[in-house]
């Protein structure tokens, strides 16, 4: 594979010469992608070069299906702006170099991803600061002037009263899609969906999708130097990037704060104070109770890519024994509500 890469890289870097590439390694993780850590060499026309890359391939199977231009295309138009993300280089299509499609971007070296390495007792000390930039960060994302960059790829941008519907025909898709038996408890929180539609937001914005600890890089000072794996970005009500990162199968470190980080209400504070937009309860409780039916349907997606042989990974195999988990939230969001004036803790 090693080679196959040079191979790659010898047509892309312009008057590169003897391309070699070693320390070439697979990160866990990535379960929409496969992604790949490499080193490459190669002499140029100004002498010996050399850069650390990473390499995002589409796996036989994964948790779910996106688009690899779209989310090759968000990295290409955040490229300058105030977001912090990797530097995207190229886009393959083509199977003949790695068999399956891939896109190469910027390695960001000394940092973490992982929620285990943030949760770990030496790094608790940065948690407010990560904390405080990963909601600054979002607030960022959602006051972009998107239409100002090129996220054509990314296809029309919904009318702000069509959000919410749009997000749960989506995902009641995929659910019906890949269930594998019966989901009584999704159909429940559907239907109740699809009867409780949140008021629209007062502006559409650019949204992540996959907004969450572990899915932006840090450092050992606590500053976020990336922000990652934007397959599912699309355009969308904000409150569903800041609801999908407050459910419960982010709290790692199982004490009921968001990412493992900040309270619900500090986080929600911080959010505020960044974006300048309202959190109202209700629609706020919306957004979860879809993320957490939006999870269940990733989920399915897995267990069904496991079960009918596409795959051999074995996180494919686990995530379909997380679904009574999830159940369980739904059905006590779905009893629960919103408290009155305030967001739940």
């Amino acid at each position: 594979m090693e080679a196959r890469i040079g191979a790659f890289l010898a047509t892309q870097i312009a008057g590169a010469r003897d391309v070699r590439v070693t320390a070439l390694r697979r990160i866990p993780g990535g379960a929409s992608r496969e992604t790949w850590s490499f080193d490459a060499a190669w002499e140029g026309d100004a002498g010996p070069r050399q850069q650390g890359y990473i390499l995002r391939r589409d796996p036989d199977a994964g948790l779910l299906e996106s688009d690899r231009g779209a989310e090759y295309a968000v990295y290409r138009a955040l490229e300058g702006s105030s977001i912090p993300a990797p530097r995207a280089y190229w886009l393959e299509l083509d199977g003949r170099w790695l068999d399956r499609p891939f896109f190469v971007m910027e390695r960001i070296d000394h940092c973490f991803a992982a929620p285990a390495a943030l949760m770990a007792p030496a790094m608790h000390r940065i948690h407010d600061e990560v904390g405080r930039q990963k909601m600054a960060i979002l607030g960022a994302i959602h006051q972009l002037d998107w239409r100002r960059l090129d996220l054509s790829a990314l296809g029309t941008a919904p009318e702000p009263a069509q959000c919410a519907a749009t997000e749960l025909e989506k995902w009641r898709s995929v659910v019906h899609k890949e269930e594998l038996e019966p989901q009584p408890v999704l159909e429940l929180a559907l239907a109740w969906l699809g009867t409780h539609l949140p008021p629209p937001p007062r502006a559409v914005a650019l949204v992540h999708g996959d907004y969450r600890t572990g899915n932006f890089l840090f450092d050992r000072h606590g500053t976020i130097r990336g922000v990652l794996d934007w397959e599912m970005a699309h355009f969308g009500d904000p409150l569903e990037d800041l609801a999908w990162a407050s459910i419960k199968q982010w709290q790692y470190a199982r004490d009921g704060k968001v990412g493992g980080l900040l309270t619900r209400r500090e986080a929600i504070r911080l959010y505020r104070a960044a974006s300048g937009i309202e959190v109202e309860p209700a629609a706020f409780h919306w957004w979860e109770l879809l993320g957490n039916v939006k999870m269940a349907a990733i989920d399915l997606t897995g267990a069904r890519s496991f079960v009918e042989g596409r795959t051999r990974e074995v996180l494919m195999a686990i995530v379909g024994r997380m679904l009574p988990s999830l159940e369980v939230e739904i059905i006590h969001l779905l009893r629960s509500g919103p408290q009155a004036g305030e967001v739940r803790d």
